[in-house]
């Protein structure tokens, strides 16, 4: 029966031998792909996650920043407000202070102790939160002019 399909036994023989060798070649060729593109794979991934780490911490950064902005502008306005309220303290001169009743001076000494530490607290931070130096010495000025309201006070008060 092999005869009649006019392969011989060595032939039929060789004939499998060299379909099993391409087989096994095309067993390592798709081996070979799914390993390239796993590869491959692993290579998107890999960038993909550097993508995602560089967009995290560009959107951190830019958090961070905006944190820094609004705590300087806070403090900014903080500033502005005991500068305001500092500024009617300053009005009081020492001819209405001399003048003035115990309870009126007290009043106005609470205030500027108030003011002034309040204003000591706010120029360190504003100094670490990196507001403008030009509203820092005015700051620092505003609370000279305290402080020295403070003594001329205190020796209107002891006379």
């Amino acid at each position: 029966a092999v005869r009649a399909l006019g392969l011989s036994a060595e032939a039929k023989a060789a004939r499998d031998q060299a379909q099993a060798a391409a087989r096994a070649r095309t067993a390592e060729e798709a081996e070979a792909f799914k390993g390239e593109i796993l590869a491959q794979t692993a290579e998107r991934q890999s960038q993909k996650a550097a993508v995602l780490e560089e967009r995290d911490r560009v959107e951190a950064e830019k958090a961070e920043l905006r944190a820094a902005v609004l705590e300087r502008s806070r403090c900014e306005m903080a500033l502005d407000k005991v500068t305001k309220r500092l500024a009617k303290n300053l009005q009081v001169d020492l001819e209405l202070y001399r003048y003035s009743g115990r309870g009126r001076r007290e009043g106005i000494d609470s205030e500027n102790a108030a003011c002034m530490e309040e204003l000591s607290e706010l120029i360190g931070e504003a100094e670490r939160t990196a507001v403008a130096a030009d509203t820092v010495a005015g700051a620092r000025e505003a609370l000279a002019q305290l402080e020295q309201a403070a003594e001329s006070r205190a020796a209107i008060s002891e006379s």
